[in-house]
């Protein structure tokens, strides 16, 4: 018998890492200097310009932008113990709806209104 059994833990859930890992990469997308200026900015000033050009995008459009930020985020934190190999499509979507629906209302706000 393992120890996991004796007090009824999952064996997933044993080896999954022991924080949120789809607020702590939404964290990481915003929080990281160098990601921020180099990929998410730029990223959301092309929406702002798509949307004020009545280019529709959804959800989808940060898909590419948050597997990378994936894959800079695993370098970064490479020694946490762990940390999956990939994300499962399904946090990915509900990274890029939370991200989606944070940068939709920025610029309906005129947060980066300033911003050329």
């Amino acid at each position: 018998m393992k120890i996991f059994e004796i007090f009824g833990h999952n064996s997933e859930e044993a080896f999954a890492p022991d924080f949120d890992l789809g607020d702590d990469l939404r964290c990481f997308i915003n929080n990281d200097p160098q990601f921020y200026r180099k990929h998410y900015f730029p990223f959301v000033i092309r929406l702002k310009e798509a949307k004020e050009k009545k280019v529709k995008f959804t959800a989808k459009a940060f898909e590419a932008l948050v597997k990378h930020a994936y894959d800079v985020y695993k370098e970064s934190y490479k020694d946490t113990p762990n940390l999956p190999t990939d994300l499962e499509e399904e946090l990915v979507m509900e990274i890029c709806e939370n991200l989606y629906r944070e940068e939709v209302k920025n610029i309906e706000e005129g947060v980066y209104n300033d911003i050329s």
